[in-house]
């Protein structure tokens, strides 16, 4: 993905925001182009408060230094004398991966697969930055066993740093049923704050009751303890599909034993990533999941306006956002909404908002912009104080 794309709408509204022209309160509208020169002359018009630069927590600037002079069609920082702080990065969640793979007879050569890969997978996903764990529900002594080895293992099959063996044979039919009997097993090494990814490798589908429905495996993920656990839950699997009737696929690891419904199910469920089982490189659905993991773990970008210091005010009408593709200048101007609602009215999709108008904690990106950002890895945010905000233009 260009890390460009989704700002098409920002480079438009360039030259308005570098105006620093006014917009009034609370409806989204666009601004006038000329109104840089008339907020720079006389009494200050849009100047930003009195007072030199403050910062609070985060690093963000409270109040903008000096009203603007400079007539008309002076540059915009004259008008507003604007001052920037550049955003704090949105917090990144840890990440919980639990898999459990099929050790069936027919699954000789996947059970190998995920042997030889699992510490590619876990190592891509280090490389991202985000702290993840890795629990395997799987027997290391039985028919088509399973030895992870290091540096996710201890070297020996067992439990690492980030690693976590629950081991027990996986049968044909019983995954789901597994993940949540043996939960005792591995959920104090779960973390609350984590996302959570399941990956079930089968060629088999999920009949054996209770767990087989998609339904039934939501509920009970549901009430597992303690109650939250798995607010957050994405469904990932790599299972018998296709255009192949009944047993779904046929490949070079074989022939599917029967199309994975229920795990189908599931994956569209959650929007998780899916995997042919019976294909030979399993490379795409593995950086699937590892993109999902990433993307998951980022928080929706939030970034907090700190509070103001003793005597100072923030007034959140005169405040905008720039985004630095690829972290440098120049910048893209974001415009503003008046809530989540206007994200995908108006002219254009995104934008941002704060979480309160009238007393504001954080700036939040709209979901669009949100994605767009978080897909350039060197993106940054800056907030600009003094200049009114400009809205988004209405459709």
């Amino acid at each position: 993905m260009s890390k460009t794309r989704g700002f098409g709408w920002v480079l438009a509204l360039a030259g308005i925001v570098g105006a620093c022209s006014a917009s009034s309160g609370g409806e989204d509208q666009p601004t006038s182009g000329g109104a840089a020169g008339q907020a720079g002359g006389g009494s200050g018009g849009s100047g930003a408060s009195s007072g030199g630069g403050n910062s609070g927590a985060g690093g963000l600037v409270i109040d903008s230094g000096v009203g603007g002079g400079g007539g008309s069609g002076g540059f915009a920082g004259d008008a507003c004398a604007t001052t920037s702080a550049k955003a704090a990065e949105p917090t990144v969640l840890p990440a919980d991966i639990i898999w459990a793979v099929d050790q069936s007879g027919s699954m000789n050569q996947e059970t190998a697969y995920v042997q030889n890969k699992i510490n590619d997978f876990a190592k891509a996903i280090g490389a991202s930055n985000i702290d993840y764990r890795v629990v395997m529900i799987a027997s290391t002594s039985s028919g088509n066993a399973i030895c992870v080895p290091a540096p996710l293992s201890n070297g020996s099959c067992g439990d690492g740093p980030r690693f976590r063996l629950v081991n027990q044979s996986v049968d044909s039919n019983d995954a789901l049923n597994l993940i949540i009997n043996q939960y005792p097993k591995y959920s104090d090494f779960l973390r609350p704050n984590a996302t959570k990814h399941f990956v079930v490798v089968t060629d088999d589908n999920a009949t054996d009751k209770p767990m087989n429905s998609a339904a039934a495996f939501t509920g009970a993920l549901g009430g597992l303890q303690p109650a939250g656990m798995f607010s957050k839950w994405i469904f990932h699997s790599i299972y018998a599909f296709g255009s192949v009737p009944i047993v779904g696929c046929v490949g070079a690891f074989g022939t599917g034993a029967a199309f994975g419904k229920v795990y189908e199910d599931l994956v569209k469920q959650t929007a998780g990533a899916q995997g042919e089982i019976c294909l030979g490189d399993w490379t795409a659905v593995f950086n699937a999941i590892n993109k999902a993991v990433v993307v998951s773990s980022k928080v929706a970008c939030e970034y907090d306006v700190p509070a103001p210091d003793p005597g100072q005010t923030l007034d959140p009408n005169k405040v905008n956002v720039d985004y630095l593709n690829g972290g440098k200048p120049p910048a893209n101007p974001i415009p503003r909404v008046n809530d989540l609602a206007g994200c995908s009215s108006g002219a254009s999709q995104g934008g941002w908002y704060f979480d309160d108008a009238k007393n504001p904690k954080k700036i939040l990106l709209c979901p669009q912009t949100c994605a767009a950002v978080q897909s350039d890895s060197a993106a940054k945010i800056e907030v600009k104080f003094g200049c009114e905000s400009v809205f988004k233009p209405p459709a």
